[in-house]
């Protein structure tokens, strides 16, 4: 922690990133690797049959993310990822890519919710085939919008109809943005409205469509959606 003080002192811009990710090397550390997580993509990607411990709803997902983050030190920052070197060199041949093992549709959706958390998005290389429109997607807002992650997210756990609804809410100077994913297997999800701005605009529907009054999220679907402001710098910024 001293040595990140004076590394601090000499070049303010100085990233100190670490794999381990223990609670003092939270605590010193700018960003660290996805360790206590990666378990989290397995799970929801239903890749192995589910142990009694996982999280099996995207409810479920939002409150181990809410309640790990509540724990951690305040400015501690993960990088999630759903393909990284790990992933990819403890899987079997045949099974190396999320794509392979959970298919591409759960991987885009694993991955449009992966982005929207606190902290940055990595990608081991290779893995962004079939789902180069969510990170596009993403990353521009991102890019034309940093206030949104310059704040805590907001899990909408209390105001998802459905338990496989996962439901992120972002907010800052340039607007609100608001990313839902139907993580479960068979069902589609019905999202009333009510619940964005009045002023809200699609910036991306996968396996999604708007209907009058509501949101129609088949399995794995995906909808991004940003007020009039945001989605007219994201426009300009593509």
């Amino acid at each position: 922690e001293d040595l990140r003080e004076d590394m601090k002192a000499a070049k303010p811009d100085v990233l100190m990133y670490t794999e381990p990710s223990g609670h003092l090397l939270r605590r010193s550390m700018d960003l660290n690797y996805n360790y206590d997580e990666t378990w989290l993509v397995t799970a929801l990607g239903r890749i192995l049959p589910p142990r009694p411990y996982w999280v099996r709803s995207a409810e479920q997902f939002m409150q181990w993310h809410e309640d790990r983050d509540d724990f951690l030190p305040s400015g501690s920052f993960t990088a999630h990822h759903v393909d990284s070197h790990d992933s990819f060199w403890w899987s079997d041949w045949g099974k190396k890519w999320r794509r392979e093992q959970c298919g591409l549709l759960r991987t885009r959706a694993l991955t449009a919710a992966f982005m929207s958390l606190d902290g940055p998005f990595m990608m081991f290389t290779g893995g962004e085939d079939g789902i180069e429109h969510i990170l596009a997607c993403i990353n521009g807002v991102r890019r034309t919008a940093p206030g949104l992650w310059a704040r805590p997210g907001e899990f909408q756990i209390g105001a998802v109809p459905a338990e496989d609804l996962y439901w992120m809410t972002r907010r800052g100077s340039e607007g609100r943005l608001d990313v839902l994913v139907n993580v479960g297997g068979s069902e589609s999800i019905v999202v009333p409205l009510e619940g964005l701005d009045d002023d809200a605009s699609t910036l991306l529907l996968e396996r999604a469509v708007v209907r009058t009054g509501q949101i129609v999220l088949e399995p794995d679907g995906i909808a991004v959606l940003g007020t009039a402001g945001l989605a007219d710098l994201w426009r300009l910024g593509c």
